[in-house]
């Protein structure tokens, strides 16, 4: 969903919207001659008014093509200038404690382009993080071009966007597991390498504790 910019206050925008949810993230666009326009900007919704169809959104660097050899685009966030909303939102990762969760929940969302979980494992391996942080899930949403994570946990299913890590949506799916949880979750990749010492780098204990904690992390 794209909205035009009606007001900007420091590092807040505001847009026209018909409906939006907290926490949602996106990107603003400004537009150049000749029918160019650049990313300048990323974005999540703070706030909503329904009666007015305002949104405000809290705005913040966008580093994701950022390249010492070439010119940074210094751009300021403007009135007029477009937020792009929901990006990538069509595309996702899940984040399931066993193989027959994980299967149930992607055979019954077919119209969602589900990442493997096993490339997210590949590149936690390759940075030693055996239990993944905040960050790694936002930087691989980035490569990925990915826009929700869900998480299930304790038989409820979590829909989070993935640059904010904010619960957009949560829905009750009472699948009973018949399996123990895989650590730190669903995954064909047997080993992910840990470095010596860091955040990230030890093991994962408990599946279930781990991501509520992570969960709550977007209510602070």
């Amino acid at each position: 969903m794209v909205s035009s910019i009606v007001d900007v206050y420091e590092d807040e925008a505001v847009i026209h919207i018909e409906k939006v949810d907290v926490g949602m993230s996106g990107f603003v666009i400004k537009k150049f001659p000749f029918g160019h326009s650049s990313i300048i900007a990323q974005g999540v919704v703070q706030k909503f008014d329904p009666s007015t169809k305002k949104a405000t959104l809290k705005i913040e660097p966008y580093h994701l093509f950022d390249n010492e050899s070439l010119p940074t685009l210094n751009k300021k966030v403007e009135k007029g200038d477009e937020v792009l909303l929901g990006f990538g939102y069509s595309r996702a990762l899940l984040i399931a404690p066993t193989e027959e969760i994980y299967y149930k929940i992607t055979k019954q969302n077919p119209n969602i382009k589900w990442i493997h979980p096993d490339i997210f494992a590949t590149i936690l391996s390759l940075k030693g993080h055996p239990t993944p942080l905040a960050s790694d899930f936002i930087s691989f949403a980035h490569s990925m071009f990915i826009g929700l994570i869900f998480i299930y946990v304790d038989k409820k299913l979590y829909m989070l966007d993935a640059l904010s890590l904010q619960t957009l949506q949560t829905y009750n799916v009472p699948f009973q597991a018949t399996t123990k949880p895989h650590l730190p979750f669903y995954t064909r990749v047997k080993k992910i390498r840990a470095n010596w010492f860091g955040e990230g780098s030890s093991t994962l204990k408990a599946y279930k504790p781990y991501y509520q904690k992570l969960l709550q992390e977007d209510k602070k």
